[in-house]
C-alpha cells in the first residue's frame, strides 16, 4: 500500500495537470479582462 500510494498520487498529477494549466489560462484571462473592463468604466 506505502508503494501503491504515491505511484497512484504521480499518475493522479500527471492526469491532472492539463486540466488544472487550461483552468488557470481561462481563469487569468477572465481575470485581465475584468482589469481591462474597470479600467475602462473608470476613464468612460
Amino acid at each position: 500500500m506505502e508503494l501503491s500510494k504515491p505511484y497512484k498520487g504521480k499518475g493522479k498529477r500527471k492526469i491532472k495537470k492539463m486540466p488544472f494549466t487550461v483552468k488557470g489560462y481561462i481563469m487569468y484571462y477572465a481575470f485581465f479582462w475584468i482589469v481591462i473592463i474597470s479600467i475602462y468604466l473608470v476613464n468612460a
